[in-house]
């Protein structure tokens, strides 16, 4: 499903050694994962789910012609990924909206121009007591008593079982509520009911994606220390005991815009603990080759670099050799927008080595479902990997609770 070049890497970040407590804890991992301790992972392994799911999505795209999911981090960014991969835009029915930001002009704009009769919010919180999301929830069932709507009719919810916030709305207001599986954490949540219900809605083929991130997951659990997931781990480690303090992901795809700020909450949340993890940078190939690459290149050597590069050469609009002579471009007559992007990708890459980056390459076959659920699942399992190499637990976010608490705090305060 793909491949990843690491000759621009020096030798000894390529030889994995996973020894001690670091092998201890990458097989305590699959072992949990053959007793089904991390569903978010062996999801992949069953599609018993999807059907149910996409008679849900399929009643939905009937009956509205807008879908606004209300989420924060793993709950938003996962859904936005796939929906943007498939090319959900404005021309899309239903059109998708993600409010993932709890900015008061963002939200007036969006529920100013919102036709309320024709829309569903579908509003996502695993714990049910996230502020910002019960904040979008809220105001928009006032917004949908303004306007005499049922409120059954336009709110979703998708949250943990038990008694929470969210549970408490559905009940009073009947409302229909999808389970958030405990044990899967929004930020490993892509391939769960979280990332698939917009996934479905905006036309992504979700049995191909589940199946290439079945693929990479099963050759990781039978080879989990020699995976791809495990030396690309291992790499960016030692990329760090060598002064790498940041992690660059550069895909050369607008279809993958949104992996990067998807792998920045991946990587930063789950390893950035006890002193230990590295920067993630999220860049986009060939624009960024406009803003940051001058600093790559020629500034501070404190990054590890990977790009995404994909079969596409060939593909897309092409020049016409006479428009090419007549702009005194002959060197770009009969070259596509595929030629020319993956000519931009090669060519920074070659750039940065010469330079003295420490770069590595992944390389896809053109871009469908399966290959993004394989650098989906690849990017999940190398993050488990590289927590194994540092001794930490990848599954919680302590610092993150306190910054909830304090504004919790200062709310209370506030209203005193």
């Amino acid at each position: 499903m793909y491949s990843i070049d690491t000759s621009g890497l020096p030798d000894l970040w390529q030889s994995p050694a996973y020894t001690g407590a670091a092998k201890t804890a990458l097989d305590g991992f699959v072992d949990g994962l053959r007793d089904g301790t991390y569903p978010a992972f062996t999801l992949a392994l069953d599609d018993a789910d999807l059907a149910p799911l996409r008679t849900l999505a399929d009643k939905i795209a009937t009956r509205y012609s807008h879908v606004v999911f209300a989420g924060m981090g793993g709950s938003a960014l996962g859904g936005r990924l796939l929906a943007d991969f498939a090319g959900a835009g404005s021309f899309h029915t239903p059109q998708l909206h993600f409010l993932d930001n709890d900015d008061p002009v963002t939200i007036a704009r969006l529920y100013g121009h919102l036709p309320l009769s024709e829309t569903l919010m579908v509003a996502v919180s695993k714990s049910g007591s996230t502020a910002e999301t019960l904040l979008a929830a809220l105001t928009w069932i006032e917004e949908l008593h303004h306007e005499g709507l049922s409120v059954r009719d336009h709110l979703m919810l998708l949250t943990e079982e038990g008694t929470n916030a969210m549970r408490s709305l559905a009940a009073v207001y009947d409302l229909t509520t999808l389970p958030h599986d405990p044990k899967v954490g929004g930020r490993f949540s892509v391939l769960s009911n979280v990332g698939l219900l917009p996934a479905l809605l905006a036309g992504v083929d979700v049995l191909s994606l589940r199946h290439g991130a079945r693929n990479v997951l099963k050759e990781f659990m039978s080879n989990p220390q020699t995976s791809l997931p495990a030396q690309t781990a291992f790499a960016a480690v030692k990329a760090a005991e060598f002064g790498m303090a940041s992690e660059v992901l550069m895909p050369y795809s607008d279809r993958l815009a949104r992996l990067g700020p998807w792998f920045a909450q991946l990587w930063a949340e789950s390893l950035g603990k006890q002193g230990k993890g590295t920067t993630p940078i999220a860049a986009l190939g060939a624009t960024d080759q406009h803003s940051v690459l001058q600093l790559f290149a020629d500034g501070p050597d404190d990054k590890l670099y990977t790009f995404i590069l994909t079969d596409c050469a060939g593909t897309g609009p092409r020049i016409d050799p006479l428009l090419a002579e007549k702009a005194n471009v002959p060197h770009l007559a009969g070259i596509t927008a595929g030629d020319l992007i993956r000519a931009q990708g090669e060519g920074t890459i070659a750039s940065l080595r010469g330079f003295g980056r420490p770069v590595r390459v992944i390389d896809t076959p053109p871009l469908d479902e399966a290959v993004l659920g394989a650098l989906l699942m690849h990017f999940m399992l190398t993050t488990v990997c590289a927590a194994s190499l540092w001794g930490i637990n990848p599954f919680d976010q302590p610092a993150v609770e306190d910054g909830k608490r304090r504004a919790l705090a200062i709310l209370k305060e506030n209203a005193a």
